[in-house]
């Protein structure tokens, strides 16, 4: 820097772009350093020109805001955004002045740049001080500088300009460097100073604001202080509008532009460190810019384009430069540019990438090439190109990547093909195409056909072509070919079938099922549709296609893939618009299906059982199953219209009016003479001469196959749904098939009857299925479309009966659907009056259990749920007309097994008839019940009597019983008070009460009924009418065990249900039926349920009682028990303490007053069980009197009959006496302590003899547990032990709840001591048994208050633990351990 007294040095120059430089700092404090030093170096110039005016200009400017307000500060505050600015301030001057400035400032951005020591003049450049790039300070200085002259606008420093002094010699070394950049930050420089002069090469004009138009804006926004005291940010928003281009564009702009991509995707470059930075700069900046494409490169001639294009295309292809191909992605190329570009690549047909990139940026630009003239030739070179790709090589010495990559290209061309074809298609549509045009489209076809596998289809034999490999190609593939079905359909269609073919139909492999799927899918939804639309322009049908279809399908062996690909044909016709009313593909399609199946097929019968028809017939349907509901309607009428014609062919009756007659010759000639393979001519038409005997079989297959598929498809749910709501159209086509399924039948019914025997099996069977089908189609068919043909078949008068019963039972069915609050049900009520006329005059058994049957559904299904708003005037005329036959039958129609059914739908109609009329159907119900109620008797007596070898008349019987007994249950429901006066034939032996109607053999639904029936008597009809009328039937049923015990439950079910003021007359009515019961005599079992029915009669009537009037009965059972000159005391003895053992259980505390009133009684009772006991002798003399045996067990003592009847009453005494002593035990024992112990003692005496008395082994044991009889066991072990009796009364659990109830050691000790015996009792082990199970139940039940006598206990128990019986021993063992456990301390010191 020079002095303040001297001039500047002529070196000082050199620090002017660094100063500039510097102005763009982040930091202000350089920037204010700058600036001094800007004015330092230009303070003492004398001279005001060249280089010293530049820094005369510039000091004046550094130094003060005088010369140009605000660009001191601006650089002060602004920095690299004040520059361009502070350049415009400083270099202004008149004329050439100022052009001399701009061009000495450029002069030394270059000499800066390059490290040049001097440039004097524009030939002659002196050395270089450092290598190029090796300056890093002057390549970022040139570099800020030349962009701030950028921004400073085109009037100040132009572009050109700034190119030819600096731009293009800097260009000029970078391109031809071939030295070494030492560093990253050498690198980072240059890349900086390479942008700045890549940027020229835009051939941007950037403009002033005082050079812009006025509409044109510039905004200028800042944001934020930074912390140096500078604004953080800024941003500039210009218009578009205010940027220009140089036109024309420079040719040494276009050169070095060509220059840098030409040289980088070639191997020369590779020496330059630079060449892929600058080759990338000039594609990210300028080819990649959007403005360039359209300022500069749209300007340019086509020349110029195809080559900036084609060095594009090879920079990406050679030398994988990304960025190079978004840039030719982004070129605004027409077709003939890519045209030419794709003859290139024909000629170098192995670069595979350029070729891809090719098609892929014709698919990407294929909008803006959309009308250009050009497109139908690059079409053209598109074919040839696929062409050329697809030769088959000479050997199979092609690698797998080279394949791969192949591989891909064409799918890249046909997709790119694909899309122009779509855009051609519009404009060429309806053109009509020159012989020149047609072929070219014929050799395209070919090559689509053979690319897709059809090689065998190709009408040029030399073509070898490589068929494409992905099942995605062979798709884009076919839809080329259906896209040219729109140009010329008379050309190509034919040759969508081998195409469509071989796409749908590969090799079975695992991998293989997936991708054929996928294909066939797709192949099938895009050539389907076109073909059906243009297949009549070459004279095709789609028949042909169905049966070339067909024909592959066939090959191929797995049916779930058979089925997926017919789904997809399915899926595929679904699709086709414009079919003709009377033709539907899918019928055809199952019809010529079948047919080959039919064809191709034998018949016989497969492993699995099903026939091959069977088979055939399950596969179409799963075909049909795949169609939406509206075609299958569709697709049924024609196959019955098919069924039609061959039917009436075989009848030989005539032709079937011609309906789809085309369609079903080329079926019929499919049947008759098989399917026609591919690549052969069709076949002449059918002779109208007969059948030979083969094709008649193949049509008897054919036809039964069809009407097989037909009768199963109603089973379809979506199909059901849609007849079954069918309007409009849809009710016409069910129609439709109504009628055919009638006129098919007529055939077949005709034809049964005039064939031979060998024809009429076939006929017989036909007329099954059609008849089943008829069934099917009623049940589905719309209400108003059903009740019409049901009210057909009902009132035509030569109307087959079982077709017409048929009818009727479809409309009994058809009711339960129905919905009683819709209109439908009005409907369905209005066919009552119909059913009724079924019933006049002589009417056979079918048609009125039908109507019958018919009218019961529909008054339940529609009037039970709610019959208030409905006239049910119509079903009272039902009712009479079915009383009127039962009169008409009588009781003894039983006999006769049509009559029993008869009376059985009477009677199930009138149920529901009753509950629906209510109180109407009194004047009717006298001329009802009676007859029913004789017809049960009349059931019962059959059933009960004991030939019952008619096994049929039996099932009549039962179903007979639970037809009237439903109707009784809905009278006793619906109208209980009215059926008081039939009470007692109701009751009667051989009504309600009858043990026919209980049989264990029998029905269930019987016994249920029967048992319906008694609660709801019992519920319904009140107590002082029922019981009155049961207390009386159950006189007459005396003697009957099973009568009576069903009247004693129906008693107990009223009584339960009877409230305790309507019971307070009516106890003696019990008491008298019950004392009736309990003195009956008769087998053990019977009395034993007798007395178990009348204890629960009791009971029920008890638990409606007060304690104050349970005494006196109680007292009055007991004089009844105990009156004097009885014969039969023993079971008054047996029923008193059975029913006290109940009400024991039941009461338990309550009962104890009671209880306590026959103590006296309890301890007599069990002191006379002793001594019955004791009465049998130890030893009885053999039968010669001579000799005596040694009784060793109580089991081998009998008592005898008298001696076991008198203890028949122990078991429930104890029982009675065990429940009362645990309710005395809760309630703390008060009961048994009274008197001082006396009651206590008094009982336990008896009880302890029992516990070593001996039981005969004839004792009545009642064992109430079913587990419990299946135990073998001995009576002691049951009555004394408890064993598996511990519900039914032991002695055993007597002493224990005695002991519980007790509660005090003083009491426990004359027990223990009795207990203690038992358990040394020496002779019997029974004993010793009991008793130590006797002990073990005591410590248990008493735990730890009982140990107070455990000393007692430990002698015998040691003895016990030596027993010889192991049983002993272990109970023995029990007994210590748990005294153990409640002490706490071993016991094994004291039992030794």
């Amino acid at each position: 820097v020079p002095s303040e007294n001297s001039d500047s040095s002529p070196g000082s120059i050199y620090g002017v772009v660094p100063a500039l430089m510097l102005f763009a700092s982040m930091d202000q404090r350089v920037r204010k350093a700058a600036l001094d030093f800007m004015a330092k170096i230009g303070q003492n110039v004398s001279s005001v020109q060249g280089d010293s005016l530049i820094l005369k200009k510039l000091h004046d400017l550094a130094s003060s805001d005088k010369e140009s307000p605000g660009v001191h500060s601006s650089i002060l505050m602004d920095g690299a955004t004040a520059l361009p600015k502070f350049l415009s301030a400083a270099l202004q001057g008149p004329g050439k002045d100022a052009s001399d400035l701009h061009e000495c400032l450029v002069r030394q951005c270059l000499l800066t740049a390059c490290a040049y020591a001097d440039k004097s003049n524009d030939e002659d450049i002196s050395n270089c001080w450092l290598p190029f790039g090796h300056a890093i300070g002057g390549c970022r200085a040139a570099s800020v500088v030349l962009n701030a002259m950028e921004l400073a606008g085109e009037s100040t420093f132009p572009l050109s300009l700034r190119w030819e002094i600096a731009g293009k010699e800097i260009f000029y070394k970078m391109t031809n460097f071939n030295g070494q950049l030492l560093n990253e930050e050498m690198l980072t420089s240059c890349q900086a100073l390479l942008d700045t002069v890549v940027r020229m090469l835009k051939g941007v004009l950037v403009f002033d604001s005082s050079t812009w138009n006025k509409d044109v804006s510039n905004v200028v926004i800042s944001t934020g202080p930074s912390r140096r005291g500078t604004r953080k940010r800024s941003y500039s928003l210009g218009n578009i509008d205010g940027v220009s281009f140089v036109d024309p564009y420079p040719a040494n702009m276009y050169a070095s532009i060509v220059k840098v991509i030409s040289t980088s995707s070639e191997s020369e470059g590779e020496s330059n460190p630079l060449s892929l930075e600058l080759c990338e700069s000039v594609v990210r900046n300028v080819l990649e810019s959007q403005s360039w494409r359209d300022g500069v490169f749209n300007k340019l001639p086509s020349e110029s384009r195809r080559e900036i294009a084609s060095c594009l295309l090879k920079l990406r292809s050679e030398r994988s430069l990304e960025s190079a191909g978004l840039a030719l992605l982004g070129l605004p190329l027409n077709a003939a540019d890519v045209h030419k570009l794709l003859e290139m690549q024909q000629k170098e047909s192995d670069n595979i990438i350029a070729i891809t990139f090719l098609a892929d940026w014709i698919r990407t630009n294929s909008s803006q090439l959309a009308h250009d003239a050009g497109l139908s030739d690059l079409s053209s070179s598109l074919y040839d190109l696929l062409a050329i790709l697809s030769e088959a090589p000479n050997n199979d010495s092609m690698e797998t990547d080279d394949t791969d990559a192949t591989e891909f290209a064409r799918l890249c061309i046909l997709q790119t093909l694909l899309n122009l074809a779509q855009l051609l298609d519009a404009g060429n549509k309806a053109k009509k195409k020159s012989r020149k045009e047609q072929k070219q489209i014929m050799n395209i076809v070919n090559l689509l056909v053979g690319l897709i596998g059809g090689r065998d289809e190709l009408s040029d034999a030399k073509l070898i072509l490589r068929p494409l490999l992905s099942g995605r190609a062979k798709s884009i593939a076919l839809s080329l070919l259906t896209n040219l079905c729109a140009q010329q359909p008379n050309v190509v269609v034919g040759s969508l079938i081998p195409a469509l073919l071989t796409s749908i139909v590969s090799p079975q492999d695992k991998e293989g099922a997936a991708r054929v799927s996928s294909t066939a899918s797709g192949a099938l939804l895009a050539v389907v549709p076109v073909y059906c639309q243009h297949a009549k322009s070459a004279e095709l049908s789609v028949f042909d296609l169905l049966t070339a279809i067909i024909g592959e399908c066939y090959k191929v062996e797995d049916e779930k893939l058979k089925l997926q690909l017919y789904g997809y044909l399915v899926d595929a016709f679904a699709s086709v618009t414009g079919a003709e009313d009377d033709w539907t593909p899918l019928g055809s399609l199952i019809a010529a299906f079948v047919a080959n199946e039919v064809c191709r097929t034998g018949g016989g019968e497969k492993s699995s059982g099903d026939t091959v028809e069977d088979e055939v017939a399950s596969f179409a349907l799963s075909i049909l199953a795949h169609a939406s509901a509206t075609l299958q309607v569709a697709c049924l009428l024609q196959l019955l219209q098919c069924v039609h014609q061959f039917t009436t062919r075989l009848y030989e009756i005539g032709n079937s009016g011609g309906q789809s007659s085309t369609n079903f010759t080329e079926i019929e000639e499919l049947v008759l003479q098989g399917p026609i393979e591919r690549g052969k001519k069709k076949r002449s038409a059918l002779s109208e001469d007969e059948y030979t005997e083969d094709q008649r079989t193949n049509v008897k297959r054919f036809t039964e196959c069809l009407l097989s598929v037909v009768m199963d498809a109603f089973s379809i749910t979506p199909l059901r749904k849609l007849i079954q709501k069918s309007e409009g159209s849809s009710s016409a086509v069910c129609l439709q098939l109504w009628q055919e399924l009638l006129q098919v039948q007529a055939i077949s019914s005709n034809a049964q009857n005039a064939t031979i025997d060998v024809d009429r099996a076939f006929w017989g069977s036909l007329k099954s299925t059609i008849d089943e089908t008829l069934e099917y189609l009623q049940n589905l068919l719309p209400a108003h479309l059903f009740l019409a043909s049901a009210t057909s078949l009902i009132r035509e008068q030569d109307a087959d009966v079982e077709l017409r019963g048929k009818a009727v039972r479809l409309l009994a069915e058809r009711a339960s659907d129905v919905n009683p609050n819709s209109g439908e049900a009005l409907l369905f009520l209005d066919m009552v009056p119909v059913l009724l006329e079924l019933l006049d005059g002589d009417i056979s058994v079918i048609t009125t259990q039908s109507a019958m049957v018919a009218i019961e559904q529909i008054a339940r299904s529609l009037c039970l749920p709610s019959s208030a708003d409905k006239d049910t005037g119509v079903f009272f005329a039902a009712l009479e007309k079915g009383t009127n036959i039962l009169k008409q039958r009588g009781p003894e129609s039983t006999d006769d097994d049509m009559s029993a059914q008869i009376v059985c739908s009477v009677a199930l109609c009138a149920s529901t008839l009753v509950r629906v009329l209510k109180a109407k159907c009194l004047p009717l119900l006298k001329n009802l019940v009676g007859p029913l109620l004789e017809s049960l008797a009349s059931a019962n007596t059959l059933l009960s009597g004991s030939n019952n070898a008619n096994q049929e008349m039996s099932d009549s019987s039962k179903m007979l019983q639970l037809s009237i007994l439903r109707t009784i249950i809905a009278i006793a429901d619906t109208l209980p008070q009215f059926l008081v006066p039939y009470l007692g034939q109701l009751l009667s032996p051989l009504g309600l009460p009858s043990a026919s109607l209980r049989l264990s053999e029998g029905d269930e639904n019987v016994k249920v009924a029967a048992n319906r029936l008694e609660e709801i008597l019992s519920k319904r009809t009140p107590a002082r009418q029922l019981i009155p009328a049961l207390c009386k039937a159950s006189v007459v049923c005396r003697g009957k065990c099973a009568e009576s015990s069903t009247l004693l439950s129906i008693l107990k079910m009223s009584i339960k249900s009877s409230s305790r003021a309507e019971l307070a007359t009516l106890r003696s009515w019990v008491l008298k039926t019950v004392v009736s019961a309990y003195e009956y005599e008769g087998k053990e079992e019977e009395r034993e349920m007798l007395l178990a029915a009348a204890n629960q009669m009791m009971l029920s009537l008890v638990l409606k009682l007060s304690e104050a009037q349970l005494r006196p009965l109680y007292s009055k059972l007991r004089e009844w028990k105990s009156a004097a000159g009885i014969s039969n005391n023993n079971s008054r003895r047996l029923a008193f303490w059975s029913l006290s053992s109940v009400l024991s259980k039941e009461l338990r505390g309550i009962f104890l007053p009671c209880l306590s009133t026959v103590v006296a009684d309890v301890v007599e009772e069990l002191e006379l069980s002793v001594s019955t006991l004791r009465g049998l002798k130890e030893s009885e003399r053999t039968a010669d009197g001579k000799k005596k045996r040694r009784l060793t067990s109580a089991s081998d003592a009998s008592a005898g009959e008298d001696g076991v009847e008198s203890l028949r009453p122990l078991q429930p005494l104890l029982l009675c006496l065990e429940a009362a002593l645990k309710a005395d035990a809760h309630d703390g024992g008060n009961w048994v302590r009274v008197d001082d112990g006396d009651r206590f003692n008094s009982i336990l005496e008896p009880l302890g003899k029992l516990l070593q008395s001996k039981i005969p082994a004839n004792f009545p044991v009642a064992v109430s547990s079913p587990l419990s009889k299946s135990v073998k066991s001995t009576p002691f072990q049951r009555i004394i032990q408890g064993f598996t009796s511990e519900e039914d009364g032991n002695v055993v659990s007597c002493l224990t709840a005695l002991a519980s109830a007790a509660g005090n050691e003083q009491l426990w000790k004359p027990l223990n001591h009795l207990v203690l015996r038992a358990c040394e009792h020496e002779t019997r082990s029974e004993v010793r048994k009991a008793g130590v199970t006797c002990l073990l139940s005591l410590i248990k039940t008493l735990g730890e208050e009982y140990m107070v006598l455990l000393p007692e206990c430990l002698p015998i128990l040691s003895e016990l633990l030596e027993d010889t019986d192991e049983e002993i021993t272990s109970l023995a063992q029990e007994c210590v351990s748990l005294g153990e456990d409640l002490l706490g301390e071993s016991l094994q010191d004291s039992l030794r």
